[in-house]
């Protein structure tokens, strides 16, 4: 007996479509990165995401920056949590941008930079003074003008790029060290400690995909920490080997560096000062601007969902609107 349901043919249910797969699409970036096998997809969330094929991220050479927003104090002399008083931030936030042409986005801040020191209508504006070592050396979101920001964030925007970040809520983590005060009477907070901490959780899982890794680090201080960025960065490593019993072992050269040194640090904290403002003041304007370049934010003392943080992907919701629900850790 035949059916007249809109599902069945001839008494048998129809088998169920699986919707067709969208077919990557040309990128739109200019040159150098005609000559990279890029290919463009709609993510979840309606925006474009770009990739590159496993086979050619296998000789590839990775080009990372990694700089923190916020600072990593905790207590005052008279061992008081300080979290978010004047002049204490509320998060530690650090920060890793992948970026694919360093020489080609460096080029394009470099013409920009140059054509701002000689435009008359910053003639007066104390940061674009060459004598001043500012903006004029280097770009710094925090310090910039608005007008100055504005293009360097459009040419930003332009460039492919993978940034990833990890976010510490310090009112969580004065409770961590209190409590293991506690435990161990003889334990005293290292600001370094937290900094390796976060290290090795932004890198987790991203020394694999390529062939090597060139790892930019903003620098701390006057010490050398060379040999503890390296050890961070080893650790991520095993800890990746370990979780997955994936062998894997690209170079990996470390290099701490000033931001005026290296383009790709300035980069970094363009796009880590849209996360900070959101974070700090709720304010979304500048990170919705970015947000095509984030692959994921992961804020380790929001355990609304999970006791591990949340995770913000290409496919999640990050705004200010999000995080006034943000449940921490304490």
């Amino acid at each position: 007996m035949d059916s007249d349901h809109p599902d069945q043919e001839g008494g048998k249910a129809r088998p169920t479509r699986t919707p067709k797969r969208e077919e990557p699409r040309a990128h739109g970036f200019p040159a150098p990165y005609d000559q990279i096998p890029i290919r463009v997809r709609s993510g979840k969330d309606g925006r474009d995401v770009w990739t590159i094929s496993a086979k050619h991220r296998r000789n590839l050479e990775a080009h990372c920056f990694v700089d923190e927003a916020g600072d990593d104090i905790l207590f005052n002399r008279r061992k008081q949590i300080v979290v978010g008083q004047e002049g204490c931030s509320n998060y530690f936030i650090l920060g890793m941008a992948w970026v694919l042409s360093p020489s080609a986005i460096a080029a394009e801040l470099d013409a920009l930079r140059t054509a701002l020191v000689a435009d008359s209508y910053f003639r007066n504006v104390p940061s674009l003074d060459p004598t001043r070592r500012r903006t004029a050396l280097f770009f710094h979101a925090k310090d910039d003008p608005p007008e100055v920001r504005r293009e360097v964030y459009r040419v930003i925007t332009q460039h492919p790029i993978q940034f990833f970040a990890v976010v510490r809520d310090k009112h969580s983590v004065a409770v961590e060290v209190r409590r293991r005060n506690q435990q161990d009477p003889a334990y005293r907070y290292r600001p370094n400690e937290l900094y390796d901490s976060m290290v090795a959780r932004l890198l987790d899982g991203r020394l694999h995909k390529d062939e090597s890794y060139s790892m930019c680090f903003a620098r701390r201080g006057s010490a050398d920490r060379t040999a503890a960025l390296q050890t961070a960065v080893e650790r991520a490593q095993e800890n990746f080997r370990k979780k997955w019993a994936i062998e894997s072992t690209p170079s990996i050269k470390v290099t701490p560096l000033h931001a005026h040194q290296a383009v790709g640090l300035q980069v970094a904290d363009y796009i880590l000062w849209a996360v900070q403002r959101l974070y700090e003041r709720n304010e979304d304007r500048y990170f919705s601007y970015v947000r095509p370049t984030v692959r994921l934010v992961l804020d380790v003392d929001d355990i609304r969902s999970a006791p591990y943080g949340m995770h913000y992907t290409v496919g999640s919701e990050l705004s200010a609107e999000v995080l006034k629900g943000r449940c921490r850790r304490i």
